[in-house]
């Protein structure tokens, strides 16, 4: 949940700047049930591979640019 502020410190500072997040779960008290660390690693899990694809299809990109 710190990537807007960790954008906004860095846009502040005149940093270049690319954010990749990954929603876990929904927050606290938009569902009827309590938070799980067991839903945010599941969801992680079930996201690692096309997460990591793309990821590695950035960098590569970046890599090209440089």
């Amino acid at each position: 949940m710190s990537t807007v502020t960790e954008a906004l410190t860095a846009a502040h500072c005149g940093l270049p700047l690319l954010c990749l997040s990954v929603m876990t779960n929904m927050a606290a008290g938009v569902l009827d049930q309590p938070l799980s660390q067991e839903e945010v690693e599941q969801t992680g899990a079930r996201v690692a591979e096309r997460f990591g694809a793309c990821l590695e299809k950035i960098v590569a990109r970046l890599g090209e640019a440089l």
